[in-house]
C-alpha cells in the first residue's frame, strides 16, 4: 500500500490528446468505422418503437384526458414493451 501512496499510476491522456491521436494515426474515417451496421441495426427499432408510441397515444387520447402525463407514460410503457409479448397476447391493451 505505501509503495502505492509514493508512485501512484501515471495519469491517463486526456480525452482530447486520445481524439488526436486517433485522427494523426488513423485519419478521419476511423472516427466512423463501424457506424453503418449500428445504424442497421438501430433504426428499426426505433422506428417500431417511434410508430407504436404515436398510435397508442392517439387511442389513449380518445379515452383519457388528452396529451395528459398519463397519456404519455402509458403510451411510451407500450412502446417499450417487448415485440414478441404483444405478438403472444393478441388481446394486448397495446395493440
Amino acid at each position: 500500500m505505501s509503495v502505492r501512496l509514493m508512485n501512484p499510476s501515471p495519469s491517463s491522456p486526456g480525452v482530447l490528446k486520445l481524439l488526436r491521436d486517433i485522427l494523426e494515426k488513423e485519419g478521419m474515417r476511423s472516427l466512423f468505422r463501424g457506424l453503418g451496421p449500428n445504424l442497421v441495426g438501430v433504426a428499426p427499432s426505433r422506428a417500431i418503437y417511434f410508430a407504436t408510441y404515436s398510435g397508442v397515444k392517439e387511442r389513449l387520447n380518445a379515452v383519457l384526458v388528452p396529451e395528459s402525463k398519463k397519456v404519455h407514460m402509458l403510451s411510451a410503457a407500450c412502446a417499450g414493451e417487448p415485440l414478441l409479448s404483444q405478438i403472444r397476447a393478441k388481446g394486448s391493451f397495446c395493440l
